[in-house]
């Protein structure tokens, strides 16, 4: 149906916004409790920095992924409402429950992860919105002109990889002028991957000396 092609166009009008949001909301959930000192609070109980860090970005995840998929839900009940048959709208649009959820999930990792890699490691909330919206544009920049030397380069460019991912998820190729629009999407998931597992390992580093 055509609420799927509404769908990967709702990425398109979210992502900027979502990038935006992320800038603002993980430095100001991760930086204060740091700057203040009272992760030993936290701590000093049962739940651990493991189980306080879940907790701040399953906040997180829970805003950015409200925001990416329950328009797109109302979107499709919606369409179910006044097509002919309700549950045959639903049944036509199987592909909705995998799709969204899955391209929610690559824009939420991508922009969460580097945003709190980020604030892990920058005490001063404005230099951390700072510099993860103009280091994440600049790796965008370099990515695209290094990408004329070899297109590999263009993984550089952060904001590419859910993009390209959300293409897969939904078989089309709207990155016809982009240097890294044919790369195999094995490079882009390994890449993604690879940088989220990174991130991951440096957070749990950087919070584990402060305790």
């Amino acid at each position: 149906g055509d609420v799927l092609l509404d769908d990967r166009e709702y990425f398109d009008w979210t992502s900027q916004l979502i990038f935006f949001f992320v800038a603002v909301a993980v430095p100001n959930l991760l930086i204060p409790d740091r700057v203040e000192n009272v992760l030993l609070v936290y701590t000093s109980r049962p739940p651990t920095i493991n189980t306080y860090l879940v907790a701040r970005l399953v906040a997180m995840a829970i805003s950015v992924g409200v925001f990416l998929m329950i328009p797109q839900l109302v979107l499709l009940i919606g369409e179910a409402l006044i097509s002919p048959s309700f549950f045959g709208h639903l049944a036509d649009n199987l592909a909705f429950w995998w799709r969204v959820p899955l391209t929610s999930f690559a824009y939420l990792a991508v922009n969460v992860g580097v945003a709190a890699l980020v604030a892990a490691y920058i005490n001063n909330r404005g230099a951390a919105i700072a510099i993860y919206i103009i280091g994440v544009n600049v790796l965008n920049g370099v990515g695209i002109g290094l990408s004329s030397i070899n297109e590999y380069f263009s993984l550089l460019s952060i904001q590419f990889w859910p993009t390209r991912i959300r293409d897969w998820v939904f078989g089309v190729n709207t990155l016809d002028d982009f240097p890294g629009a044919d790369l195999p999407i094995v490079a882009v998931l390994a890449t993604t991957i690879a940088f989220l597992t990174l991130a991951v390992a440096l957070i749990l580093r950087r919070y584990r000396k402060l305790i």
